[in-house]
């Protein structure tokens, strides 16, 4: 029969009782847990990742909506979540980059923009936001709008929703959402 005894010294370390005569195993100290939170190493709560996201329909009808799992996901899951209206889901839909700085991108392996169906138009501010936070419109993003929609339809803050993803730098954005083309036929 093996039996283990484990006790901690004063160093604050643990040894782990002869394995057999002679043989012993120092371990690193335990860590050490409390009921009240440190301010050293604070997690994000999950208040600290909901962002709120005001949508205005094509008629003028504004709704601000929590997105429940807030930063790292889409704008079009925010909005599937919320129950607004964008369109069926994208079959493939995540960007190819995250851009991190002017001299670094990050391939996230996303397939692009699968269809120009989630169109949402950003306002000035947000816009240029959502570029600056590393998800600038990309030439197939470009092309899917072209394909579904027409010339008027589309201005210079038109995007998919399918490739922008929330940050917390979002709180409070406001996304208009323009008359839609008929997704019934698909």
């Amino acid at each position: 029969m093996l039996r283990i005894t484990v006790f901690r010294l004063p160093s604050k370390a643990l040894r782990v009782g002869p394995l057999r005569p002679g043989v012993s195993i120092i371990a690193p100290p335990i860590r050490e847990f409390s009921a009240s939170p440190t301010t050293e190493d604070a997690s994000p709560t999950v208040g600290d990742r909901i962002i709120n996201i005001t949508f205005v329909d094509h008629t003028g009808h504004r709704a601000t909506f929590p997105s429940r799992w807030g930063a790292g996901r889409s704008l079009f899951d925010a909005a599937f979540d919320a129950g607004v209206d964008l369109g069926p889901s994208p079959s493939v839909g995540l960007p190819y980059y995250n851009y991190r700085s002017e001299t670094w991108r990050e391939p996230v392996f996303g397939e692009g923009a699968g269809s120009g169906i989630d169109h949402v138009l950003l306002p000035g501010k947000w816009y240029s936001l959502v570029e600056e936070e590393g998800y600038p419109k990309s030439e197939g993003e470009n092309d899917a709008l072209q394909q579904y929609w027409d010339d008027e339809d589309l201005t210079e803050s038109s995007r998919l929703a399918s490739q922008i993803i929330l940050t917390p730098n979002m709180e409070g954005i406001n996304v208009f959402i323009p008359d839609g083309v008929a997704h019934d036929c698909f």
